[in-house]
């Protein structure tokens, strides 16, 4: 039989209803005795109970001329193998008048006292615990939060380097702006160095145009009127060379970004 662990101060009371309920002998008919011990989970309470008829007690007894009244219990050897089993007299029988009886209220209070005890000091602990863990799931709560911040804030990086590199992706790359140099240089124009750079932060392309043109001013208005460029202008006095027969110029423009070649294109 089990039974919870909050049946223990009441395990006589059962064992006695669960006898009158699943055997046909009454209760002063027979000798009974139980073991009651928890199970390791400590949640529910086994409980193995045994009986004897009283009649093959004192039938036995009578044989070897021995008097039920001078025995506190009787046993029986298993074959099987199993433990011996001992069955009180007294628990069910009447108890003599004798200081061995006597002891019985006073060894229930002191049961009743220490399962009291046992169970204030299992309470203290058990709050001790609660304690103790809600320190420590306020500290956890914390550090989660904590995580969490930073969490958000690498999302954020995340994302903006996602955007970043969609609009790097979008922007037109070096071999776009080397193609629409040449197609919009006029004949009498060449170059000798063309760079690609990136300022503010990457956000913003310029391009370094150096050479040699019949018409180097004119070359603002050519550059600032293309698709990809805006904002041209020279970056040092135009300076005619002799060698060449053409005058030498050097020109700086900012590339359009994605959203201005939408507009543009508008």
């Amino acid at each position: 039989m089990f039974l919870p662990a909050e049946a223990a101060n009441a395990i006589d009371d059962v064992v006695v209803q669960d006898l009158r309920r699943k055997t046909p002998f009454k209760v002063d008919d027979i000798y009974c005795d139980y073991e009651a011990r928890k199970i390791a989970s400590g949640e529910r309470i086994e409980v193995h109970q045994w009986i004897v008829r009283r009649h093959f007690v004192h039938l036995a007894l009578s044989q070897i001329r021995v008097d039920v009244e001078d025995l506190a219990f009787v046993a029986f050897d298993y074959t099987d193998g199993r433990s011996p089993v001992a069955i009180s007299l007294r628990r069910t029988g009447e108890a003599r008048s004798s200081w061995r009886h006597k002891l019985v209220p006073v060894l229930c209070c002191s049961a009743v006292g220490l399962a009291l005890l046992s169970g204030g000091l299992k309470y203290l602990n058990q709050q001790a615990t609660l304690d103790r863990l809600g320190e420590e799931i306020a500290a956890i709560g914390k550090k989660a939060q904590h995580v969490r911040a930073l969490v958000d804030q690498l999302h954020e990086k995340r994302n903006a380097l996602v955007r970043l590199r969609v609009q790097r992706s979008e922007a037109p790359g070096l071999i776009d702006l080397w193609e629409e140099t040449t197609r919009i240089l006029p004949p009498h124009s060449w170059l000798t160095e063309f760079r690609l750079a990136e300022t503010s932060g990457m956000r913003e392309q310029q391009v370094t145009m150096v050479g040699f043109s019949g018409a180097a001013p004119s070359l603002v208005g050519i550059v600032d009127g293309s698709r990809l460029f805006f904002d041209a202008a020279l970056t040092s006095p135009v300076a005619f060379d002799a060698a060449e027969g053409r005058e030498r110029f050097a020109l700086q423009a900012k590339v359009r970004r994605p959203a201005m070649l939408k507009e543009a294109a508008r």
